[in-house]
């Protein structure tokens, strides 16, 4: 490979296995390999991002820490907080002041980029979920927001995404995953991991065919080996899926719901996030 890898690395928002969820999205926060690496060793407030991403909020309290490392929701959850809000105007909850840093840190980031696709339960089902299957609905978003990265690559990059691995309860047979090692020779089950990334590489080879650029990207490397890739490209791969789960806050929080981030002053040129209507046409 001559040109640059970027990495996409994805989460998503609301609860993809319920019909009546009233917001649904995707997010990827992608940059350069070296970028990434350069944005784990920044600071905030002399912390190191990486240390951020892999610990529990510090001012966030033991009995309400559901994750040993960073994690949006279990903050918002303990906060009860509502309005509108700008990042860079927390209150004087030391909590608040502590999340608003992180996620103004990704909001303003030069080099990270912050995309997103979000919409109703009613739109992806009727559009995406075209296989009664959560795990495919997902890999088409992603694979619609990735196709739309591309085109702005260089001709000789390679761009691999990383989506978020499904939280879903095992024991739900519908939504049932699979332990992929030493399963390639056989066929996918509904709902596992490599329904969604198959789905994710022909739904974004779909789009880039006409233009002839579906062989810019690539997801199967991340299906078992996972934390070997990233520890050989000398990334932590759960700090980059902490800071995916930004991505995806500031998409919800931006759009919807009873908080209401806002930039008045539109500093977040790295940030954009369409609905899923915009991907469709």
């Amino acid at each position: 490979m001559t040109g640059d890898l970027w990495l996409a690395i994805g989460d998503e928002t609301g609860d993809w296995d319920n019909k009546q969820t009233n917001f649904l999205g995707v997010a990827l926060v992608l940059a350069k390999v070296t970028d990434w690496k350069s944005a784990l060793s920044e600071k905030i407030n002399n912390q190191s991002v990486k240390q951020r991403m892999l610990k529990p909020l510090t001012h966030l309290p033991k009995t309400a820490q559901k994750k040993e490392s960073h994690h949006v929701m279990e903050a918002l959850d303990y906060l009860h907080i509502h309005g509108e809000w700008a990042l860079d105007k927390p209150s004087q909850d030391k909590l608040q002041q502590e999340l608003f840093a992180n996620l103004h840190w990704l909001a303003k980031h030069p080099r990270l980029i912050t995309i997103g696709t979000y919409g109703n339960s009613r739109l992806v089902w009727e559009r995406l979920n075209l296989a009664n299957d959560p795990a495919q609905a997902l890999g088409r978003a992603y694979g619609l927001l990735a196709a739309s990265i591309v085109p702005f690559l260089g001709d000789d990059d390679t761009l691999l995404v990383a989506p978020a691995s499904r939280s879903e309860d095992s024991s739900n047979e519908a939504i049932q995953r699979v332990t992929l090692n030493n399963q390639s020779n056989q066929e996918r089950q509904h709902g596992d991991a490599r329904g969604l990334i198959s789905t994710l590489l022909d739904q974004s080879q779909r789009v880039l065919q006409p233009w002839g650029l579906q062989e810019q990207i690539d997801s199967g490397v991340f299906l078992n080996l996972q934390k070997q890739y990233f520890n050989h490209i000398f990334l932590d791969w759960l700090a980059l899926d902490n800071i995916a789960d930004m991505g995806a806050a500031l998409m919800s929080l931006s759009q919807k719901g009873n908080i209401h981030l806002i930039d008045p002053r539109q500093t977040w040129r790295n940030v954009k996030f369409f609905h899923i209507k915009e991907l469709l046409s």
